[in-house]
């Protein structure tokens, strides 16, 4: 309505349908993503943009938004309730 384009991609090895992701072969895949791999695959689909987006995660997702935003691939970024960074 305000004209913002809003998107949400599905983390990595999550793409699909609840039962995919419970397949017992997605399970060892899942055990071994990686905080990462995490953030390549985003700062991957971030390079791609036009524009900086504004960036929003919760938890852990949180700490992606803050790191990416430190790379400066996004404008801004909000972290709610997010996880903190390895030492702190």
């Amino acid at each position: 309505e305000r004209g913002y384009k809003v998107s949400s991609p599905a983390w990595p090895l999550h793409e699909g349908t609840v039962e995919s992701l419970r397949a017992p072969e997605k399970h060892e895949e899942l055990g071994r993503l990686e905080l990462a791999h995490v953030v390549e695959h985003y700062r991957e689909l971030l390079k791609g943009k036009p524009t900086k987006p504004i960036l929003i995660g919760h938890s852990m997702g949180g700490l992606i938004a803050q790191i990416l935003l430190a790379e400066g691939l996004a404008q801004a970024a909000v972290g709610v309730h997010s996880a903190p960074p390895k030492g702190v």
